[in-house]
C-alpha cells in the first residue's frame, strides 16, 4: 500500500489486530454451522497471542486453531493443514477449508486434495487455475449452502 511505518507504528498496527471487527455475518453463521455439528478450526498466518486475542475479543467459539507460530511457516505452505490433520485426526476428505484468499488458501488446499469454499465477499474474478468446491459471497451464504 506504499505506507511506511516506523518500528513503533508497526508494533501498534500488529497489536491492533485482535480488536479488528468481524464481518457482520461471522458470529451468527459460525454459530449456525456449529449447531449443525460442524467443528470449527482456524488456520491463521498470525502468532498465537494475536489469534487468541481475536478469539477472546470477538466471542468466536472454535474447536481449535493452528497459527504460523505453531508451524513456523506461513500459508500457502502446507504446514497449517498438516498440523491441523495431525492434531484433530481429521482426514482430507472430511475437511472443508473456508477462506477468502485464493493464493494462501484455495490453491494450497486444492493441491492437498482438500475441499474448499471460496468466500468471495468482493465479487472478484476466479482465476482459471482455482477450483473451489463452493463459491459464496459470505458466511451466511455458506451456512445456507451447507444446510
Amino acid at each position: 500500500m506504499g505506507i511506511q511505518l516506523d518500528p513503533a507504528g508497526s508494533m501498534a498496527f500488529a497489536a491492533s489486530v485482535p480488536s479488528w471487527p468481524l464481518f457482520p455475518d461471522t458470529l451468527s453463521s459460525l454459530a449456525e454451522l456449529r449447531s449443525k455439528g460442524y467443528k470449527l478450526h482456524i488456520l491463521s498466518n498470525v502468532d498465537r497471542d494475536l489469534l487468541e486475542g481475536t478469539i477472546r475479543n470477538s466471542g468466536i467459539a472454535v474447536d481449535g486453531y493452528v497459527t504460523a507460530e505453531d508451524t513456523r511457516s506461513y500459508k500457502p505452505a502446507p504446514g497449517h493443514w498438516e498440523a491441523f490433520m495431525r492434531r484433530s485426526g481429521a482426514k482430507r476428505d472430511e475437511i472443508l477449508h473456508v477462506a477468502q484468499s485464493i493464493f494462501h488458501d484455495i490453491l494450497p488446499t486444492q493441491s492437498l486434495g482438500i475441499a474448499s469454499a471460496w468466500v468471495n465477499r468482493y465479487d472478484g474474478p476466479l482465476p482459471s487455475d482455482a477450483h473451489p468446491s463452493y463459491i459464496v459471497d459470505g458466511l451466511k451464504s455458506l451456512a445456507q449452502v451447507l444446510a
